[in-house]
């Protein structure tokens, strides 16, 4: 791994710059076979804004780097920030099914409770209280 691209990145991030800090995490990541660089990688991504990406990214990172706590931890928040958007559109079908896929990694208690708060809050408001029963009795 190229020392003097991996200061750069960190760099970056250091000033929230994470479209250029990506750009060489990804550099870093495909040239060096990095878990680190992935996961640091989708970091940029999802604070930058794009979730999408960050999902199919660290999708394509996980199965790279299946026993990555570190992927693994951002790809909770990814689906986290997705629930999140799903809940601004009033689309608690596929919030749901975001936080379904969320669980399956096994999230920290700050995101799944972040997660379980959004969509319940949604659930409530559209009085769909078998989804509220069912989240509250899996978590």
């Amino acid at each position: 791994m190229s020392q003097e691209l991996l200061e750069k990145a960190n760099s970056c991030l250091k000033q929230n710059n994470f479209p250029e800090a990506g750009k060489i995490f990804r550099q870093l990541w495909e040239i060096d076979n990095n878990a680190y660089c992935a996961s640091r990688y989708i970091y940029c991504l999802r604070k930058a804004g794009y979730p999408s990406h960050g999902l199919s990214q660290g999708k394509k990172a996980s199965s790279q780097f299946p026993d990555n706590i570190y992927i693994q931890r951002e790809l909770v928040w990814i689906y986290y920030d997705i629930i999140k958007i799903f809940n601004q559109e009033n689309n608690l079908k596929d919030a749901t099914k975001n936080f379904e896929e969320m669980l399956k990694l096994n999230p920290d208690s700050l995101p799944l409770e972040l997660a379980v708060f959004s969509i319940v809050n949604l659930a409530k408001e559209k009085k769909e209280w078998e989804i509220i029963l069912n989240i509250c009795r899996r978590c």
